[in-house]
């Protein structure tokens, strides 16, 4: 079974209801941009990730719904690929207006390493990642720096049983 996509378009809101083969419904609205999806995708798949990258390489521009029609997933995982593809600097930050953001195809073979203990990422744990960045201001003893931290799963895991005990309240919330 493959994408179906249904729309309907209601004061200047277009209502999307799209069955894609591995997931639920998804019901998706706009108004310019998609505001909120509902679902529930599958963790990302290193196929995918490779068939993405390869595409990319013959492409000049890209939308997260360049990535849902070419490869018939749900809003959620293509725009879990494109935020991280916009992370890994793959793709320019600044919107080229409908064509979507600029591919950055020199930055691919840039090696992607934790900033804690220095293993450099596989395909998967590229997009599986936890980053941190944060620029300081002027009432900070940090004046005009920025902390990018870059972590793996098994360092993210270190610093976040490092960090709950120096927390009043808890930070972990349970489910998404």
């Amino acid at each position: 079974m493959g994408i179906s996509i249904k729309y309907l378009s209601f004061f200047g809101v277009i209502f999307y209801f799209m069955r894609v083969p591995d997931h639920s419904y998804s019901i998706m609205w706009t108004m310019n941009n998609i505001i909120e999806t509902r679902s529930s995708p599958r963790p990302l798949d290193e196929s995918l990730l490779q068939n993405v990258l390869a595409d990319m390489k013959e492409m000049d521009y890209l939308r997260i719904s360049d990535l849902q029609l070419r490869y018939s997933i749900s809003f959620p995982k293509a725009s879990k690929i494109f935020h991280r593809l916009l992370d890994l600097e793959y793709l320019a930050k600044e919107e080229t207006g409908h064509k979507g953001h600029r591919i950055l195809k020199e930055n691919f073979d840039k090696p992607v390493a934790c900033t804690s203990c220095g293993k450099e990422l596989g395909l998967v744990d590229k997009f599986e990642y936890f980053r941190f960045v944060h620029r300081f201001d002027t009432d900070s003893k940090y004046v005009n720096k920025k902390l990018d931290v870059f972590l793996c799963r098994d360092c993210m895991v270190k610093a976040i049983d490092s960090l709950l005990p120096l927390c009043k309240l808890n930070p972990l919330q349970e489910g998404k």
